[in-house]
C-alpha cells in the first residue's frame, strides 16, 4: 500500500490540516463589511486581542448560517488562540453575558476515516440481524 493512499497517514494529515482553523457563530456581519473585518473587530474588541500582535486571522469563508447570522470558518494564528486560551475566552464570556450574545468559536474536528467503515459494518450486521429475526432470506 502506498503512502499516500494509507488511511492512518491520511487521517493525521487531515488533523494537521485542520488543528488551526475554528468556527465562529453568533457574530452579526453587516454585508458590507468583509470577513476580515468582522473577524479583526472580533479579536479586538470583543475578545481583547492587542492591536500591535500579528494578524490574529486569515482566509475567513462563510461557512453555513445561524439564527443570529454567518458563521466564519477562518485560520486562527498560533499566538491568537495562545491569547485566547489564556485570557480571551474570559473576556468572550464576560461581553456573551453583557451583551445577552452567545457568540462562540470553536476548533474545526474531522471524522476519523474508520467512522465510516465501521458504522457501515455495523448498520449491515443489525439489518441482517432484523431479516433473519423477520424470516426474510439473506443473500
Amino acid at each position: 500500500m502506498s503512502y499516500l493512499h494509507d488511511p492512518v497517514s491520511q487521517e493525521h494529515i487531515n488533523r494537521k490540516v485542520l488543528i488551526d482553523w475554528v468556527r465562529i457563530t453568533g457574530l452579526s456581519a453587516p454585508k458590507k463589511v468583509g470577513f476580515d473585518q468582522v473577524l479583526q473587530d472580533f479579536a479586538t474588541k470583543i475578545v481583547g486581542y492587542p492591536v500591535d500582535r500579528p494578524a490574529p486571522s486569515s482566509w475567513p469563508v462563510q461557512a453555513g448560517f445561524t439564527n443570529s447570522g454567518p458563521a466564519i470558518r477562518a485560520r486562527v494564528t498560533y499566538d491568537f488562540w495562545k491569547y485566547f486560551m489564556k485570557n480571551g475566552r474570559r473576556n468572550l464570556e464576560a461581553y456573551n453575558k453583557a451583551s445577552n450574545r452567545e457568540i462562540r468559536i470553536s476548533r474545526e474536528k474531522t471524522k476519523l476515516l474508520q467512522e465510516p467503515e465501521s458504522l457501515g459494518l455495523y448498520i449491515r450486521k443489525r439489518l441482517r440481524e432484523a431479516s433473519q429475526k423477520a424470516g426474510v432470506p439473506v443473500d
